[in-house]
């Protein structure tokens, strides 16, 4: 589903013309399940998934683990104790990095078209290991960004206000002329308390109306 015509993306306030387009990666430009991993490490230590499924959460560590502040080893060590598992290191990350499924089809095709008149980049909350694997994976797509920002090497994550303001310091754009899609509303919200426009991304079409409402399309 191709945007429209470049001509028409100008929005009427300059104040508010957008100058930057920025992207989350999982659930956005590709999707991702963390039921995958579950599985995996459900076969592998013998554990029945619907108790991984149950003891798992984005908790504290994972967040910790997503700004740099503690590695894999450490973080596997905290999963393995919460989820009552044992796990080899190469076993853990293994299905860590199985959450990846596809690039979503059409998004690579909206990010080059968004090029033309602006920058776009990404802002994704990940760790090393992660973003070792989706370089490889999907490293057609990461290319047709201008920048991309991942949490652990910025060391700030959304919802947190310093994450949008690293990207928009990167480019010298003030919020409100900086426009950012994602598919967590915690994430949508953060960004809209810095200033920024933002799409709630459900879908891709979601995505393309979003996009055509802000002008750009």
């Amino acid at each position: 589903m191709p945007l429209s015509n470049p001509s028409n993306f100008e929005v009427a306030d300059e104040r508010r013309a957008t100058k930057l387009v920025i992207f989350d990666l999982g659930g956005v430009v590709f999707r991702h399940s963390f039921d995958h991993a579950l599985a995996h490490w459900a076969t592998k230590s013998g554990t029945a998934f619907d108790d991984l499924k149950r003891r798992f959460s984005h908790d504290e560590a994972y967040a910790l683990h997503e700004t740099n502040h503690i590695g894999i080893a450490e973080y596997k060590d905290h999963v393995c104790r919460v989820l009552g598992m044992t796990l080899s290191l190469n076993n853990f990350i293994d299905g860590w990095n199985a959450i990846f499924e596809d690039e979503v089809p059409g998004v690579r095709g909206v990010v080059e078209h968004l090029k033309k008149t602006r920058p776009v980049a990404v802002l994704s909350n990940t760790n090393h290991t992660h973003c070792e694997f989706i370089k490889t994976k999907f490293a057609d797509v990461l290319a047709t960004f201008d920048r991309v920002f991942y949490s652990h090497e910025i060391r700030a994550r959304k919802p947190d206000r310093e994450a949008y303001q690293t990207v928009l310091g990167a480019f010298g754009v003030a919020a409100e002329q900086a426009l950012f899609l994602d598919d967590l509303s915690e994430n949508i919200e953060g960004a809209r308390a810095v200033g920024l426009q933002t799409v709630h991304v459900r879908d891709f079409a979601t995505m393309v109306a979003g996009l055509r409402d802000c002008g750009l399309g």
